[in-house]
């Protein structure tokens, strides 16, 4: 397992010092496959660099296992070279001069955890089988596509059959399809391992995808931390919402009990404990949730449906989004493909109360 507590790490810059992480603690349990989502500069890449032991924390704990391997208060700095950890980076950092089966065996052949030759290749043999390259072993590196660069890096770190798997964007280098496949073959061979894992990525639908707990990170804190479903259902901040997925907001009051005053009107949802009357609220719904309805002549009785008119609609395959101008509020909605509607026409549109969302606005949230 992986616990950071306290963690800090400023940098200096010709504009004064910079803060990339500001104190955060988290857990990662034994065999956990754990995400840490969030943009450029959020402070991901530094927490994954001060576990693995490239970067010297100015505060707080890290233990991998039973091992402390920081502590800055104590004076205790674990080199990254005598962590039971495996590293795979965005690059793909392999080495063009040797071969595959040379470049997946250098951990075990140089450095302290030289290990005899026929160890060496019995633990290579079934790395490279695990990754998929095995006929591979005498090709040069240089004579390999991408993505099996990106499973030699792979093969490299889990070859030392390490207790901990550190990923920095292994993926971001790869077209679509290539992610997509890989997305997979990493969580399967993990799940094989058994091995913990703490995989750095900004995007959103790999963190959803791969992730077992995923650790939404901003400007150097920690803003959410939860399984998948809960991360996305369930945001915590504005910011989270809007990060994990497309998301709509309405700014409201507290009407009631149940109820909301909004731009588009009276809308009845499910309030969590602690709101009062009167209260300026964010409501927040996914596009899945809105439903998109034909206009019909009758008049409204669902206070939860407003008529609206449809300002464009773009088809995505095996999704159609369109966007609907309510009281010159737009919203965005995915609707079932055999939905024709053409723009300018007049729909209506349903909020339905058990799936919407309301978010305190709160400092840090954007």
């Amino acid at each position: 397992m992986i616990e950071i507590r306290g963690l800090r790490k400023s940098y200096e810059t010709r504009y004064g010092p910079v803060e990339a992480v500001r104190g955060i603690d988290l857990r990662v349990n034994e065999g956990e496959f754990c995400v840490l989502l969030g943009p450029s500069g959020c402070g991901k890449t530094t927490t994954l660099r001060a576990v693995a032991g490239l970067e010297r924390p100015d505060a707080g704990v890290v233990v991998i296992g039973d091992q402390k391997v920081s502590d800055a208060e104590a004076g205790i700095f674990v080199p990254v070279e005598k962590r039971d950890i495996g590293m795979v980076f965005q690059s793909y950092a392999v080495w063009p001069h040797m071969s595959v089966l040379r470049n997946v065996a250098f951990p075990l052949t140089e450095g302290w955890r030289r290990t005899h030759a026929a160890e060496v290749e019995r633990r290579v043999k079934l790395a490279l089988e695990r990754v998929h390259l095995e006929g591979l072993e005498k090709r040069s590196a240089t004579e390999l596509s991408g993505g099996q660069q990106q499973r030699v890096a792979l093969a490299r770190a889990i070859v030392i059959e390490p207790k901990v798997l550190l990923m920095d964007e292994p993926l971001s280098n790869l077209d679509a399809r290539l992610r997509e496949e890989l997305r997979t073959e990493i969580r399967r061979l993990t799940r094989e391992l058994g091995v913990t894992t703490l995989y750095v990525t900004h995007d959103q639908s790999e963190a959803l995808s791969m992730g077992d707990v995923i650790c939404v990170m901003n400007r150097g804190e920690i803003l959410q931390i939860g399984n998948p479903e809960k991360i996305y259902q369930e945001p915590a901040s504005v910011f989270v919402a809007e990060f994990v997925g497309k998301m709509n907001f309405l700014h409201v009051r507290v009407e009631g009990k149940d109820a909301v005053s909004s731009p588009l009107g009276a809308i009845q949802c499910l309030l969590p404990d602690g709101f009062g009357i009167g209260r300026d609220v964010i409501l927040a719904i996914r596009p899945e949730h809105l439903e998109v309805l034909e206009d019909r002549e009758s008049p409204v009785a669902d206070t939860n449906t407003f008529r609206g008119e449809l300002t464009s609609r773009w088809y995505l395959g095996d999704n159609v989004f369109c966007e609907v101008s309510v009281n010159q509020q737009v919203l965005m909605a995915r609707v079932p493909i055999d939905l024709k509607l053409e723009l300018g026409s007049h729909v209506r549109l349903r909020f339905p109360p058990q799936r919407l969302r309301i978010i305190e606005e709160l400092p840090g949230n954007g």
